[in-house]
C-alpha cells in the first residue's frame, strides 16, 4: 500500500500501515525508541501498543512480545503491522498489564505526547 511507512529503529527497519484512531510514532516517541535496550530472548510488554510499532521492534530484535492497548482499532492495527513485519506478537485488548501475569525483563510505554 501506498499509505505505509517505513522507519529504521536501532538499524530495524519497521513497516507501518495507518490506521484510523490509531496513534503512530512521533519524533519523540522515536527517540524514546532508539533509547530502549531489548535482548534476543527477553521478555518483553508494551503498554499502550498503538501501531505497534515498539512490539514489532522488540520481536524483530528477537524478544518474546506481549502488547496491550484499551483501544480495539489499535489492537487490530498493531495485530495487521506485525503480520506486515513479519512477527509474532500477542496483542491483548485491556488497559496496562490486563491480566498479564508473567515476568518481563523489558516493560514499555510510547504514550501519546
Amino acid at each position: 500500500m501506498n499509505n505505509q511507512q517505513i522507519l529504521r529503529i536501532r538499524d530495524v527497519e519497521i513497516i507501518l500501515e495507518p490506521a484510523e484512531g490509531v496513534f503512530m510514532p512521533s519524533p519523540n516517541g522515536l527517540f524514546y525508541a532508539n533509547s530502549i535496550i531489548i535482548n534476543p530472548g527477553e521478555r518483553v510488554i508494551d503498554i499502550g501498543t498503538g501501531s505497534g510499532v515498539l512490539a514489532i521492534m522488540a520481536a524483530k530484535l528477537g524478544a518474546h512480545v506481549e502488547a496491550t492497548d484499551i483501544d480495539t482499532r489499535a489492537i487490530v492495527a498493531a495485530e495487521r503491522n506485525a503480520y506486515i513485519n513479519d512477527v509474532k506478537i500477542n496483542c491483548h485488548l485491556g488497559s496496562l498489564f490486563t491480566d498479564l501475569l508473567n515476568h518481563f525483563d523489558v516493560i514499555m510505554a510510547n504514550l501519546p505526547n
